[in-house]
């Protein structure tokens, strides 16, 4: 019997890849996928077989071969070439990448408009206003933001000149 998935280890980070192909170059573009790299990047599988020898796959027959072998194929793979992400991995692995990246949390789309966390760093946060509001407050924050600089500003002359 053939598992068609494989937890896969890329250079660290971690991903459960599912109905892989029976090909090696089918293979890899699945994990290129799952990782959001493009065709250029250059990916190596190896997997440990039951005496614990690593086995690199260079051929389809060696594919199949790891395929049939293990139940739960754990592939260790070496990324190498453009590793250029060049779409976001698909959504299902969004809560798992996000747990085992090793990465900054820049891919975590939060947006944070400067204007709110600078005037009220204690507030709601824009999600729970309409939209409408919150174009109309842009003006209004920007306003204040301007007075407290030049508030600033006249203190520290007023420090200056004493």
């Amino acid at each position: 019997h053939m598992s068609r998935r494989a937890l896969v280890d890329l250079n660290g980070e971690f991903r459960e890849v599912q109905n892989l192909p029976e090909t090696l170059k089918g293979a890899e573009q699945a994990i290129r996928d799952s990782y959001g790299f493009g065709v250029g990047a250059v990916l190596l599988l190896q997997w440990l077989d039951d005496d614990g020898d690593t086995i690199t796959v260079s051929s389809d027959e060696e594919w199949m071969e790891a395929l049939v072998a293990k139940a739960d194929l754990s592939l260790l793979v070496k990324a190498s070439g453009d590793l250029t992400i060049v779409r976001p991995p698909p959504e299902a692995d969004k809560e798992q990448t996000a747990a085992s990246s090793s990465k900054d949390d820049s891919e975590e789309w939060i947006v944070i408009d400067p204007s709110d966390a600078q005037s009220a760093p204690n507030s709601v946060t824009s999600e729970q206003q309409p939209a409408a509001s919150v174009a109309s407050d842009g003006r209004a924050e920007e306003e204040q933001r301007r007075k407290g600089l030049e508030e600033m500003e006249r203190r520290a002359q007023v420090v200056n000149d004493s």
